[in-house]
């Protein structure tokens, strides 16, 4: 698991207010969590990353 000073900003603080995101996040592969976080590039509203982060748990593939 990446440290969360490692992660985009705005990524980290909601993954920090959602618990259950947080523990889905951490428990995937390092390729599966770069994968999430490459896509967190695209996002820059707080609302948008408050949602992608909210819907991080239905990602499963």
């Amino acid at each position: 698991m990446r440290n969360f000073d490692e992660l985009p900003l705005g990524f980290g603080m909601q993954l920090m207010q959602n618990m259950k995101a947080s523990q889905y996040f951490n428990s995937l592969s390092k390729q599966e969590r770069d994968k999430i976080i490459s896509k967190t590039h695209q996002i820059h509203s707080k609302q948008d990353m408050e949602e992608f982060v909210n819907n991080l748990t239905e990602m499963r593939q």
